[in-house]
């Protein structure tokens, strides 16, 4: 590689009159550095695994839907069977064959069958009722506290899943609280058997 050395000359003049004098200053040019290449690299790609996600959630698993917030959060990592002993337990007390007829004002007759299997009550006993209310959910509600059985609702969700309809319900009772779900096949029937699961996780333990 070769340097090249050149010349400049520059001229100063003074305003006094006096002579001027060139002045000359020696410069070497060098070619220009070449700066090394930088290559920047990708972030790995995180590859996401639907299996892992879908198992994650129990019910999203089975049914392709993901379950309620917070309820998805109590329940990850569960396997179904698992998942419906809490959740979906076997009441002692559960409302059956819960239907309905229009009237006015959108209120509506519904007619059930409480159906009783706890301990010391005479074994398995089944009683008929009807009530007026504005929806299934009222309806259940004074159904349970009639009973002695009474259940608050803070979170309603409702699914349609194949032929039926799931409702998961997040309730309290004084300083209990937990989720439960129902399944039906009308939403009238799903929102009972939420209803009494929600009854029976509050009044007979939550574990």
């Amino acid at each position: 590689m070769y340097s090249t050395s050149t010349t400049t000359e520059s001229r100063t003049d003074f305003p006094t009159g006096g002579r001027g004098q060139s002045h000359k200053s020696p410069h070497t040019q060098h070619p220009p550095l070449t700066e090394p290449t930088q290559v920047t690299r990708p972030a790995p790609f995180s590859h996401r695994d639907p299996l892992r996600e879908c198992t994650s959630d129990p019910f999203r698993a089975r049914f392709g839907q993901n379950l309620p917030v917070g309820l998805r959060e109590e329940a990850a990592g569960m396997d179904w069977r698992t998942f419906t002993g809490i959740y979906c337990p076997t009441p002692d007390l559960r409302i059956d064959g819960l239907t309905h007829t229009l009237l006015r004002d959108n209120r509506r007759r519904f007619t059930a069958t409480l159906t009783s299997s706890r301990p010391g009550r005479g074994g398995v006993t089944h009683s008929h009722r009807e009530i007026v209310a504005m929806g299934a959910v009222s309806a259940c509600t004074n159904l349970l506290a009639d009973a002695g059985r009474r259940v608050e609702i803070l979170t309603f969700r409702q699914r349609e899943i194949f032929n039926g309809t799931a409702v998961f319900l997040e309730v309290c009772d004084n300083r209990n609280r937990c989720w439960v779900l129902g399944f039906g096949g009308t939403p009238d029937a799903a929102v009972a058997s939420a209803m009494s699961r929600a009854a029976h996780r509050l009044h007979r333990g939550i574990d």
